[in-house]
């Protein structure tokens, strides 16, 4: 991102232009994890033709970098590259019938499923005021300053917020979560709650990136502490988990009978049955 077209952003430009929300930057995210076979949603709906629709959800397969990146260290558990690269090459899913149908023609089909490039853009410029005039690295004070967006117009597919995956099961499927506590908030509770209890086994669910950084020691300290605020029940939380706990034993024990008489059933018709 950037507030001119060629100064960088200083680290308190960066946050502010962070905490505009995303749709102002016409849903251009502002970053991207890529790896072969990854699954994405074009924003956009610049190339029809080639297949290229706002929603449809495609699958990386190359990627084309700026010929400035310097050469992969080969350090860490991923690439961080210092320029946006000049695309991400991407196949439509089979379930796209349109997409397939309208590539379905072209030459070299057989081998490239109907791949095409999707390349970086500016999104559309958005002003915001700030309560006090700020130096954003300038020299002078400004009222308010135009932010743009530069990256590739391709969105994560299957992300969903923890409010939204409640009552949801992901069974045996293995999905990313994101619990980096934000700056300057914690985690709520049901937060953690409804997140790690949609998998089936904690061997089903990653993490998006570290909890700390172990080159700060008082990171690490400042997400414990945030968990166990989390973790922690209030009193009446523990006086209503205790009602509940003494009516669901007085229940038990009133219908001792009736319970014993349902796992007889259950038993009866749950047993294997001779073979003819």
């Amino acid at each position: 991102m950037t507030n001119t077209k060629d100064a960088p952003l200083t680290p308190l430009a960066r946050q502010l232009a962070m905490r505009i929300d995303t749709k102002k930057y016409d849903d251009i995210p502002a970053d991207t994890w890529y790896f072969n076979g990854v699954y994405m949603l074009i924003l956009d709906n610049d190339g029809p033709d080639a297949g290229a629709c706002h929603n449809n959800t495609v699958v990386g397969c190359g990627l084309l970098l700026d010929e400035r990146e310097p050469p992969d260290d080969g350090a860490g558990p991923y690439r961080k590259l210092k320029y946006v690269p000049k695309g991400i090459f991407v196949r439509p899913l089979n379930n796209n019938a349109d997409t397939a149908a309208i590539l379905s023609g072209i030459g070299d089909y057989s081998d490239s499923h109907g791949a095409f490039i999707i390349t970086p853009r500016w999104s559309s410029p958005v002003t915001q005021t700030f309560p006090q005039p700020l130096d954003l690295g300038t020299g002078k004070r400004v009222a308010s300053a135009t932010f743009k967006r530069y990256n590739i117009p391709l969105g994560d597919a299957y992300v969903v917020t923890d409010y939204y995956c409640e009552g949801a099961s992901f069974g045996d499927d293995c999905w990313v979560a994101d619990l980096t506590p934000p700056p300057g908030h914690g985690i709520k509770r049901a937060t953690i709650f409804v997140i790690l209890t949609r998998f089936r086994s904690m061997d089903h669910v990653l993490l998006l990136r570290p909890l700390y950084d172990e080159r700060f020691p008082a990171s690490f300290t400042a997400v414990v502490d945030q968990f166990l605020k989390a973790a922690r029940l209030g009193p009446d939380l523990t006086a209503e988990l205790g009602r509940l706990s003494g009516l669901a034993a007085s229940t038990r024990e009133r219908y001792a009978a009736d319970y014993a008489r349902a796992a007889a059933l259950i038993a009866q018709r749950t047993a294997p049955q001779p073979e003819a």
